[in-house]
């Protein structure tokens, strides 16, 4: 069927319809309109508009951090230099050595120094594990020991102090301290405390250290 046919049809049944049908049909296609010009043209552009803008803010924001590194071009090597200096002095704060059994030796040999310092008396230093669960920093082999010592007061503050001041980065897990067990006194007077040093303190305590992950066990 030809267009001209099918639209002569078309006139035909509009022209049997009533004049009440007729406006029926008038004012739904008026009512069609808008709704289709919004559809088919409006709402396509509105969306084409607002993916514009988006793009446009997002390579403004670009355009700006782009500015704003070449603002920071001249201090660039300065702050690299900076950086580089921060983690030297990070890493000196690690243990340095092949693997984790010298580095335990190390510790314990820097902890023994420092109570020597602070008149301290070591009793034992020994490896001890992590709690269960615990997982090491990233990147880092923590070399966990476990400290029994003897001193007055005074000393083990300074012990203690000399433990945070010190460079190699040492971290305390736990720490006790108590009065000494009390020996027997050979004069049958009353037990003094440390084999008869009067306020002689037990301190016991679990220290880390680190050491970088590529340390072998």
């Amino acid at each position: 069927m030809t267009g001209s046919g099918l639209g002569a049809r078309l006139k035909g049944r509009i022209r049997a319809m009533s004049s009440r049908d007729r406006r029926a049909l008038v004012v739904g296609g008026l009512v069609l309109l808008p709704l289709l010009g919004w559809g088919l043209v409006a709402r396509p552009y509105v969306a084409a508009v607002a993916e514009l803008r988006d793009r446009t803010e997002l390579e403004a924001s670009l355009l700006e951090r782009e500015r704003a590194v070449l603002r920071q071009a001249p201090t660039l090597p300065a702050r690299l230099e900076e950086t580089r200096l921060a983690l030297s002095r990070w890493e000196a704060r690690m243990v340095r050595t092949p693997n984790l059994p010298l580095a335990e030796a190390e510790v314990t040999s820097l902890l023994q120094g420092l109570a020597r310092e602070s008149r301290v008396h070591l009793e034992e230093v020994r490896a001890a594990a992590p709690p269960p669960g615990r997982l090491p920093p990233p990147g880092l082999a923590p070399i966990r020991l476990s400290i029994r010592g003897e001193s007055d007061f005074q000393g083990i503050l300074h012990f203690l102090g000399t433990l945070e001041e010190e460079a190699l980065l040492l971290r305390v897990e736990s720490i006790s301290v108590q009065p000494a067990p009390r020996a027997p006194s050979s004069q049958g007077g009353d037990a003094a405390p440390g084999g008869g040093e009067p306020g002689a303190m037990m301190l016991t305590l679990v220290v880390e250290a680190f050491a970088p992950a590529e340390t072998t066990g």
